[in-house]
């Protein structure tokens, strides 16, 4: 008996006993309660994560590191500690781990660590590099681009590590998985944002432009995809709608405009001179969250199942799962 039907059974029992308007807000929280599948993690010390090599005592000058930091850029936390460079961190869905590129085994292997700095792990452990680390909303696989076996392309691999397989290959990387799990947009060897299904199959190309599109990242209801390009001379921020239409430039500093991230409200960070900013979703309100180097920022935004936060109480509202379509 699945707990949705006891649920019923036992609201029949006690119809006599407790008035209905009572009994119905009851059962609508145990629905919300058994509906909702996955929390997220406690042991999130932020919500941005990024790589930085600040000053002593807090970090090392010559060395990168993972860091954390709450919404407005204070309160940095420091999660690697290895001599080696410690790059390209992302959220997991849930916020309970962080896929991270690291050189400590003498090339770029993908690192999976606790949301905490504990327990990292290098789940490639392959001779030649593996970059660009992107995480399946389900939290269950890691999608990354390499050069192994002597062709460049995307790969997925379990998080431990098992289950290694080829997407496609001739492409430069840069692997984004989309909100739903069902597509993967990457760069294409000639600098073009293209998208698959998780297959390598229906090929879409987004953009044609020679100067290069790069690092695409997908908007949380899976409508837009954010890059950068450098096609008026120097990197600047672009979206573009997931079916080719509608690209729009965001930044125009003649500056450095790097790997752009979407945030919860749908807003977008960006790496700019080295530092993290951030703007709406159409290029306004642009404003500095840190000016010192914080490289490659990526946002916490819960995936598709994961919108309950458990810390030692459960908050929720029924209008937010009820509204959001990603949790359908």
């Amino acid at each position: 008996m699945n707990l949705r039907h006891r649920i019923r059974i036992r609201a029949k029992k006690a119809s006599n006993t407790v008035p209905d308007f009572i009994l119905l807000m009851g059962v609508l929280a145990l629905l919300v309660v058994a509906s909702t599948e996955h929390t997220y993690g406690t042991g999130r010390l932020g919500t941005i994560v990024f790589c930085s090599s600040p000053s002593p005592p807090l970090g090392e000058s010559d060395n990168l590191d993972i860091f954390i930091a709450d919404d407005k850029f204070q309160n940095w936390v420091r999660l690697t500690h290895d001599p080696a460079k410690d790059t390209q961190p992302v959220w997991s869905p849930d916020g309970t781990k962080i896929a991270f590129v690291s050189e400590r085994d003498g090339n770029e292997e993908i690192y999976i660590m606790d949301a905490d700095g504990r327990n990292q792990t290098n789940i490639t452990k392959n001779p030649t590099y593996d970059d660009d680390p992107s995480w399946s909303p389900d939290g269950e696989m890691i999608a990354f681009d390499s050069t192994r076996g002597g062709v460049r392309g995307i790969f997925v691999v379990d998080i431990d590590g098992k289950g290694l397989d080829m997407i496609v290959d001739l492409v430069v990387g840069n692997p984004a998985w989309s909100p739903d799990g069902k597509k993967i947009a990457y760069v294409t060897l000639d600098g073009n944002i293209e998208i698959s299904d998780i297959q390598g199959r229906d090929q879409n190309l987004l953009t044609r432009d020679a100067a290069g599109d790069y690092r695409p990242s997908w908007s949380r209801d899976g409508q837009k995809i954010a890059f950068w390009s450098v096609r008026v001379g120097f990197p600047e921020i672009y979206t573009i709608n997931a079916d080719g239409t509608d690209q729009k430039r965001l930044t125009n500093n003649r500056l450095s405009d790097l790997y752009p991230d979407w945030t919860s409200d749908g807003r977008i960070i960006w790496q700019h001179e080295g530092g993290t900013w951030i703007m709406d979703s159409n290029g306004e309100n642009q404003e500095g969250l840190c000016e010192s180097d914080a490289l490659y920022p990526n946002w916490f935004v819960p995936g598709p199942g994961y919108l309950v936060e458990s810390n030692g109480k459960l908050r929720i509202t029924w209008g937010e799962i009820k509204n959001d379509p990603l949790s359908r």
